[in-house]
């Protein structure tokens, strides 16, 4: 576990389709921590406006329509379908409450003061709701543009209230700052828990999915509701294989493994597929009998006609159909006594259980 997270650089993600996954891991871990933070500023708010003097001249139907807009944003956040949506919801949000603090001091005779020392508040709370720079700097500038632009009276920069302009272009570079720790951080947590599930769930020599990735795929596929279609266990064996490591040695044999591995994936793609141990292979077939003759015929063949270079590599494949009373254990035990068939006659071949 050490290694794996020392080795992360933080900056493995490098296109936009790297950053989809991304997304997505992110949003699943911080949607609980997200709304902590949304809850925060709103009972803020809603503390400031119980004790401030100037709420009693709002109308209530506004100030309602705000509690009920920002709790819309938050759930909005929090249950959205995807991180599309969540962050529109975030967005919608952050505008928002710093429009409903602002209505706390319209009338202040230090408005100035008070709407920058918001812009600077909300733009380093803000931070860690954003899962990478450029959403947070966007959301950062509609915020100031939301609260600052529509004032009537243009804010003067000069004087003593230069500083304040001051404190604002540097309140968004701590929040900057902030955000890209956090965004570096996500990365790396991101990367680690990709890593582990290759780890857990992908053979380390082929890159498919090993015995436990494949046999919780058959099981969720058993568990689904009932499909029309017909379900085919494949069990693939290497022909000889033992005699291929003897004689040519385990760096051959790897070899070996990995090029039956990839030509299985090129022919039975996008089917189910994994490495279940040692040379044996398992792909699950849906449709119909035919089908499953044709892909069959097509695997064992294709190693006839476009032979791995330099080893002769046959395999024998045994399979059997699934029926509603069968158990996991049992339809793969079919599977095995087809291949045991095939295997005691000629190899090289395919048999369907009885």
């Amino acid at each position: 576990m050490e290694s794996i997270i020392s080795n992360e650089s933080g900056k493995r993600l490098t296109s936009a389709f790297e950053f989809t996954p991304y997304f997505e891991h992110v949003e699943r871990r911080s949607r609980t921590q997200t709304l902590i933070i949304q809850m925060v500023f709103f009972l803020a708010w809603l503390l400031s406006v119980h004790f401030s003097t100037s709420h009693e001249k709002n109308k209530p139907w506004h100030e309602a329509i705000l509690i009920s807009s920002v709790m819309g944003s938050m759930l909005m956040t929090y249950r959205a379908p995807n991180f599309k949506w969540r962050l529109l919801g975030r967005m919608l949000f952050e505008i928002l409450i710093a429009q409903a603090i602002a209505l706390l001091v319209t009338d202040s005779v230090y408005f100035t003061f008070w709407m920058i020392s918001l812009c600077c508040v909300l733009m380093v709370g803000m931070a860690p709701l954003h899962h990478e720079p450029l959403s947070y700097s966007l959301c950062a500038l509609l915020v100031c543009a939301s609260l600052l632009l529509p004032q009537s009276n243009p804010i003067s920069v000069t004087g003593e209230k230069a500083w304040m302009f001051y404190l604002l272009i540097f309140s968004f570079g701590m929040g900057l700052v902030l955000n890209m720790i956090y965004f570096l951080d996500r990365i790396r947590w991101f990367e680690t828990h990709r890593r582990l599930q290759d780890l857990a769930y992908k053979d380390g020599l082929t890159g498919l999915k090993n015995r436990r990735a494949f046999i919780q795929a058959l099981e969720s596929r058993l568990n689904q509701p009932k499909c029309p279609q017909r379900h085919f266990f494949f069990l693939i064996d290497i022909d000889d294989f033992k005699r291929i490591n003897d004689l040519q040695g385990h760096g051959a044999g790897d070899e070996v493994l990995r090029a039956v591995a990839q030509r299985i994936d090129e022919l039975t793609h996008p089917c189910l597929n994994g490495r279940l141990g040692g040379e044996e292979f398992g792909v699950l077939v849906d449709g119909s009998r035919i089908r499953a003759e044709q892909m069959a015929d097509e695997i064992v063949s294709s190693f006839t006609l476009r032979p791995l270079t330099g080893s002769g590599v046959t395999v024998s494949i045994g399979i059997a159909e699934h029926h509603p009373s069968m158990t996991l254990a049992q339809w793969m035990k079919a599977a095995d006594e087809a291949l045991y068939e095939v295997k005691r006659h000629a190899k090289n071949g395919y048999r369907f259980s009885i």
